[in-house]
């Protein structure tokens, strides 16, 4: 029975990249790199085609990236002093280099949930203002739902018509981007900003309705 439930527990350890599994951030390191030295060697393109090398790499790369996989074409892989460096082409002949080692560090798999965090975190500020500007006196705001009166505390600021999941993926409908899941990209920082507090549509909301709300 122990046995079983250290070999369980070890396997949970492991990194699963496309259905191949991993004992260490080195095991995936030296197969990653294999496989960029054998493309960069061939031709040093991987090609949608190739399903088994490019999911492979898309699912890696999305660890620490966001970018719709339907979008791109092709992966390049070049080679600067012994070091291996890929990049994107999208279908709209962009590239885009991006850090594999820094998806082989990352220890966070959810990139959507890291995604919609830091896109949050883009729009706090405003976010922040519009709850001010909506509070009356003592620090005091009404529900949009129950219509009751709450303590800034006991109120949230919500998104509808659009929600935010929605405005997010119209957001990368209108743009085509490419981001590395951190806020240290200007130029995605400056387009979120702008195309959220342009479209969005924000009500308070007391804690309970906010819950009740998700949960519908």
């Amino acid at each position: 029975m122990n046995n079983k439930l250290i070999k369980i527990k070890d396997y949970k350890k492991n990194i699963i990249i496309n259905n191949l599994s991993f004992r260490s951030k080195k095991q995936l390191k030296l197969y990653t790199k294999q496989l960029l030295n054998k493309t960069y060697n061939h031709n040093n393109k991987i090609l949608k085609d190739e399903n088994k090398d490019f999911s492979f790499m898309v699912e890696l790369l999305k660890r620490n990236y966001y970018f719709n996989k339907n979008d791109i074409n092709s992966l390049l892989v070049n080679k600067y002093n012994n070091s291996f460096n890929v990049v994107l082409l999208t279908k709209k002949k962009k590239k885009e280099s991006i850090s594999w080692i820094k998806c082989i560090n990352n220890r966070e798999k959810n990139e959507t949930k890291r995604l919609s965090d830091m896109m949050r975190s883009i729009v706090k500020s405003f976010i922040k203002r519009f709850k001010k500007k909506h509070l009356i006196k003592h620090k005091k705001g009404y529900c949009s739902n129950c219509l009751q009166l709450f303590l800034s505390n006991e109120l949230d600021v919500d998104h509808y018509n659009p929600e935010f999941n929605e405005l997010k993926k119209s957001f990368f409908i209108k743009h085509d981007v490419i981001t590395a899941i951190n806020r240290k990209n200007k130029r995605f920082c400056n387009l979120w900003k702008q195309y959220h507090n342009n479209n969005c549509r924000l009500q308070l909301l007391c804690k309970k309705c906010h819950i009740k709300k998700n949960n519908d």
